[in-house]
């Protein structure tokens, strides 16, 4: 059993291999309308891939995800339009990465998406973000 020290997950594997797995199913299945909402979740997740500036942002475009204000295309847009002119880093260092200011005991993981199985890929994507967004609401 292998305990992630970012989210808390407890599952035979670690995180990067469940995501590695839903990329699979991804690829494997066509399943590519909630990728980027999968990136996004996973990422508000384990902050440290984040800087500090992108996981405000992170946050910002889940709400607006999940609030109908964007699709999970129109999101994938922004940020691809946003690209070059953006005055912050997305990816986290070893030296400078976010965090959160108090630690968050997530009701959902990545391993919860895995165990659903691949027949539920698009419904569990969606449950998780809606958890990850209740959670960072508290």
């Amino acid at each position: 059993m292998t305990i992630c020290l970012h989210c808390g997950a407890q599952h035979t594997e670690t995180c990067e291999e469940n995501f590695h797995t839903l990329l699979f199913w991804e690829m494997d299945g066509g399943l590519f309308a909630e990728h980027h909402l999968l990136v996004l979740c996973y990422q508000l997740q384990h902050p440290y891939m984040l800087t500090q500036s992108a996981l405000e942002v992170a946050q910002d475009k889940l709400k607006q995800v999940l609030d109908g204000q964007l699709s999970v295309n129109e999101f994938r847009e922004q940020m691809q339009k946003q690209a070059k002119n953006r005055d912050y880093k997305i990816k986290g260092t070893e030296s400078s990465h976010a965090i959160y200011p108090e630690p968050i005991h997530w009701q959902m993981t990545l391993a919860e998406v895995v165990d659903a199985g691949i027949h539920n890929y698009y419904a569990s994507v969606r449950q998780w973000a809606k958890s990850i967004h209740e959670d960072l609401a508290v």
